[in-house]
């Protein structure tokens, strides 16, 4: 699962919760419940959160064509084109480095 899927699958869960927590009068007087409630999104958050994001989570489209023209670059030679690429087996190089962890200016990945 990458991680848009873990973060929409946490706010689904969070959504379900907390409306059921906020608009069912089941619970509404129940503080156990609801501290319970509260712990379990924010475990489901923070879970969701820890994957590294991927290129194409960050920045605008003008900003991530430039880093993906930045990697290709660096990943081609006059004598060996693309041959030291990772990617270099996909089908669509330019899909295939947005699936890919974000890696920052520094080089390390975020």
């Amino acid at each position: 699962m990458n991680g848009y899927e873990k973060m929409r699958e946490a706010l689904e869960f969070a959504d379900r919760e907390l409306r059921m927590a906020t608009e069912d009068d089941r619970y509404g007087d129940d503080l156990v419940y609801l501290v319970g409630c509260m712990r379990s999104v924010a475990a489901v958050c923070r879970a969701a959160l820890s994957a590294p994001p991927r290129n194409c989570d960050v920045g605008t489209a003008e900003e991530q064509s430039r880093r993906y023209e930045h990697y290709c670059f660096t990943h081609r030679t006059m004598e060996r084109c693309c041959q030291d690429c990772p990617i270099k087996d996909e089908p669509c190089c330019e899909l295939a480095w947005a699936q890919i962890p974000y890696a920052s200016e520094e080089g390390g990945a975020k």
